[in-house]
């Protein structure tokens, strides 16, 4: 388009005015004049723009569940050598999962995961578990869970929620004998009612009595 009025225009050359612009925008729930103000920045004054002006577009993009512009957003700035952060991606994350995209969101995170320079949130990690949850189909709702429970990249502790994400997954896909050791693998602080119920679940109608004092004890010692 032929870019913001004048005012918009001169706020370009000022980093702290245009963050003011760009978050009364978000605000007032205007994310296509933020988005649109930023890209104007982006094209007629790249130097102008930073981490954090792009941050307030992503999230009032995340707000309004727009995430294919998030996506193309958080790629531009991989792209231009603007430095991403944990909240570049935790809200293109929860764009994804507010636009209903589970398989968006997984890849982010993984991408994420794989970005050197930042430290993958459990927030972000939660959000993106939870909306492969919601995915149409279960079956790849469980593989996607399992996907990003299992990375190798991972570098932080799932807390007990995701935990139980995954061994109701494992069940899903018909791993009782794989859940049941992940739930014996636990940290104390990573044991709850809801990891106890997935455990129990895995174990099945047919109870293995040993499995059943493995998921006790360790609901014990929580």
């Amino acid at each position: 388009s032929g870019g913001p009025p004048p005012a918009a225009a001169a706020a370009v050359a000022d980093g702290r005015e245009l963050r003011k612009q760009l978050s009364a925008l978000r605000a007032s729930s205007d994310w296509d004049g933020a988005h649109g103000l930023l890209w104007w920045a982006l094209r007629e004054a790249p130097s102008s723009a930073e981490t954090i002006h792009c941050n307030v577009v992503l999230a009032a993009l995340s707000d309004a569940a727009e995430w294919e512009r998030a996506l193309v957003l958080l790629e531009h700035m991989r792209a231009a050598g603007l430095p991403r952060d944990g909240y570049s991606f935790s809200s293109a994350i929860c764009a994804c999962a507010r636009a209903g995209q589970p398989e968006a969101a997984v890849e982010t995170f993984k991408a994420m995961c794989a970005d050197d320079s930042v430290e993958p949130s459990s927030v972000a990690f939660n959000t993106a578990l939870s909306a492969a949850q919601r995915a149409s189909d279960p079956v790849r709702a469980a593989e996607m869970v399992l996907a990003i429970y299992t990375l190798e990249t991972l570098s932080l502790q799932p807390d007990a929620w995701a935990s139980a994400a995954a061994l109701r997954a494992l069940t899903r896909l018909g791993q009782r004998a794989r859940a049941l050791e992940l739930y014996a693998s636990l940290r104390p602080e990573q044991v709850s009612t809801h990891t106890v119920a997935a455990a129990l679940a895995a174990a099945g109608p047919r109870r293995d009595p040993t499995a059943l004092v493995r998921i006790y004890e360790a609901a014990a010692a929580e």
